[in-house]
């Protein structure tokens, strides 16, 4: 998902001049969700054909990035993977990538075979600050447009739920490490930020089309509005059930 945070910060590299402002919160309008990441459609850009939904993102701890994602065209089907390089891009209705060739199985990607047997989540890990203080727990992340780092983590329970509304929001910069047991981050990570007052990110509905003809064999009937940027509300359980599953 695209989201667009309307404060700029004081320290930032674009100074004062309002050209270069409005700049960089184009930039930051462009900041990715994971949340909206997952259960996105798959486009193989040679072919124009939708390879799968995105099932699985691995995130390196080490580098604070995105290592890369597993997707397949049903939930029991076998995963393919694609490492961070092999994305061209990241938009708020598909993934893209070049070929399908760049999609191989887990045993074939060593790398990322290495970050999930290392196991070490990132979401649900708690936040602690270097004076021992609880913040929360990590809800979501945001990721950087242009090279998927890690741009910020969004924080819920503890002292972010006391403080803030929404959630509480941690710059990658504010992180000193990230473990198996804890996020550990400086002392002030959380109090020199503003919160997010907006609900949790919902991704797109990537196989509306799929599901019109579905419902449509099913005797279903839809009014093109309701298939929009929210998923419609089917009576049929086998439709539900689909939903899970191919996108074409």
């Amino acid at each position: 998902m695209l989201v667009e945070y309307t404060s700029v910060k004081e320290d930032s590299p674009f100074g004062s001049c309002p050209t270069c402002l409005t700049a960089e919160r184009r930039l930051i309008a462009m900041i990715l969700h994971q949340s909206a990441m997952r259960k996105l459609a798959v486009l193989d850009i040679s072919t124009g054909q939708i390879l799968g939904l995105v099932r699985h993102i691995i995130f390196d701890h080490e580098n604070q990035s995105l290592a890369g994602i597993g997707f397949s065209a049903w939930v029991w089907n076998s995963r393919k993977y694609i490492t961070r390089e092999a994305i061209r891009g990241i938009g708020d209705h598909a993934l893209t990538i070049d070929s399908s060739e760049s999609a191989k199985t887990l045993r074939e990607q060593t790398a990322l075979l290495r970050l999930i047997k290392a196991n070490i989540p990132l979401l649900g890990a708690q936040v602690i600050t270097t004076g021992g203080r609880l913040l929360g727990t990590v809800e979501d992340y945001t990721l950087a447009p242009m090279d998927y780092t890690l741009a910020e983590i969004l924080l819920s329970g503890g002292l972010a739920q006391d403080l803030f509304r929404g959630y509480g929001r941690v710059p990658a910069q504010s992180i000193l490490a990230i473990g198996r047991d804890a996020v550990v981050v400086h002392n002030d990570a959380l109090s020199r930020n503003m919160a997010i007052n907006q609900p949790k990110a919902r991704p797109p509905l990537a196989n509306v089309r799929y599901l019109r003809r579905v419902d449509e064999v099913l005797g279903g009937k839809h009014s093109p509005k309701e298939h929009g940027n929210q998923p419609a509300q089917s009576h049929s359980m086998f439709v539900q059930f689909l939903r899970q599953g191919k996108v074409w």
